[in-house]
């Protein structure tokens, strides 16, 4: 018997040490305060106080019911989240934990939703961890529920004026743009208590936070609202994403600060370098302009219009890896970047070999890639007729090209007729000298449209 009840103790006993060490079975009710970390990705780390439907917001996102899930489950939920909407973070990983110290439900905080209520008195702001006091500050636009407990005559429903004021009862004017909802508290008290109400308890909830906007290459434009923490890249996948014609590598965000200088800033960021660590601040502008082009024409072999992707682009690279590469029969040795400089187009003639590495494009460049006309072999070869001109190419070497000589070829009678300053003029090379001896320097380079005549010869 007593052996028995040995064994139900160290049952009991074991069962309820594995559900105080496994957190991640307890199932999670209305109020429990989540931490949810996303490695790698610090700036996606918030802590979330289960609503009373056992719902949670994820950055704005989504929500989604926790009531009775595992941590585990709301580990993979949120990943899928990630995977959706973050779509350039690989394989996001995402642990859950619950935390144990509970807070009272009025001051419970997020860093997603930064509202802050004061409960009767209670002097002190609770936080679970500093690192998750909220940054948000009352700022223009915003709409504030502010009342003091047991003064109902006093509870308002205001908005913050451009100059960042709001009147309420008694004090009047009271400048809160700038200052956390646990300062503005703090402020409105002591001036209710400057000869107002002997212990005035304030509460402030904002209703309606200070907007910022999304504007040019994105896929859902618009105004959003501020509410917590939130970088570019929130911002961005608030707007569902850049569209493909967006340009990441310099957003542009225009910024009016908050105080009596109303100062324009505008900021260039790169999206994948700055994106995280750039928090916004109300009224905000996001502007994502359209990626730059260049138009790549001629004799290549995928002409077209293609983006302006890279922050330095070579004439080598975009002709290489955008349009394919040259044709066979393209003149490299000229080609022409055509750049609207000042207004007037101007014109870069650039030899691909020895400059395309080192000429770096800009944005509206157009690239034209011209064709090498044809020449023309006719008489005593192995097969006549018209043949692509490459620079460089030979007398020699275009008799090479059609097969070679016939039996009965004058050899050393072969003639080039060049047109030069609208007038043909004769240029005789001993081809079979060259080829008998390999003395080239009776050879003659050729040039486009030079026609190559192989006489008969009669002995």
């Amino acid at each position: 018997m007593k052996k028995n009840i040995f064994l139900y103790n160290l049952i009991l006993i074991s069962s309820i040490s594995l559900f105080i060490l496994t957190p991640s079975l307890q199932a999670i009710e209305a109020g429990a305060v989540l931490d949810i970390k996303v490695s790698d990705e610090s700036y996606l780390d918030v802590s979330i106080t289960v609503s009373e439907e056992g719902t949670i917001n994820y950055r704005n996102i989504q929500t989604f019911n926790v009531k009775g899930l595992s941590l585990e489950d709301i580990s993979r939920k949120i990943e899928n989240i990630l995977t959706i909407h973050y779509s350039f973070i690989d394989d996001p990983q995402v642990s859950v934990q619950l935390i144990k110290k509970s807070i009272p439900k009025e001051v419970s905080q997020t860093r997603n939703s930064p509202v802050t209520s004061r409960t009767p008195n209670n002097n002190s702001f609770e936080y679970l961890d500093e690192n998750l006091r909220p940054s948000y500050q009352i700022s223009p636009h915003d709409i504030l529920e502010v009342s003091v407990f047991g003064e109902d005559e006093l509870e308002k429903t205001v908005r913050v004026s451009e100059q960042g004021n709001i009147a309420f009862p008694l004090i009047g004017n009271v400048k809160v743009a700038g200052l956390s909802v646990e300062d503005a508290v703090v402020k409105i008290e002591g001036l209710l208590k400057e000869g107002y109400l002997v212990n005035p308890q304030v509460n402030i909830l904002i209703t309606e936070y200070s907007k910022f906007s999304v504007l040019g290459e994105v896929n859902r434009p618009g105004t959003f609202e501020l509410k917590g923490a939130l970088t570019l890249v929130d911002a961005i996948v608030l707007a569902e994403g850049p569209k493909d014609s967006a340009d990441l590598n310099k957003v542009k965000v225009i910024r009016v600060s908050q105080d009596e200088t109303n100062e324009i800033k505008e900021y260039f960021l790169d999206f994948e370098g700055e994106g995280r660590s750039f928090y916004l601040k109300p009224q905000d502008r996001i502007v994502i302009e359209p990626k730059g082009k260049i138009y790549i024409l001629g004799a290549v072999n995928s002409p077209g219009m293609y983006y302006f992707t890279e922050k330095e682009l070579s004439l080598n690279d975009a002709i290489s890896f955008l349009a394919g590469g040259l044709n066979e029969n393209s003149d490299s040795t000229s080609i022409e970047v055509i750049r609207k400089e000042n207004g007037v187009d101007k014109t870069y003639k650039i030899n691909l070999e020895k400059e395309g590495y080192n000429f770096l494009l800009k944005e509206q460049d157009r690239i034209v890639v011209s064709e090498y006309g044809n020449i023309s072999i006719f008489g005593q070869v192995q097969s006549p007729g018209r043949y692509p001109f490459k620079e460089g190419i030979t007398a020699v070497d275009a008799i090479a090209l059609a097969g070679g000589f016939t039996d009965v070829a004058a050899r050393n009678s072969v003639k080039v007729i060049r047109k030069e300053t609208g007038r043909d003029s004769a240029i005789k090379i001993p081809a079979g000298y060259i080829l008998k001896t390999g003395d080239t320097s009776r050879d003659v380079e050729l040039k486009d449209g030079d026609t190559i005549v192989i006489p008969e010869s009669w002995f």
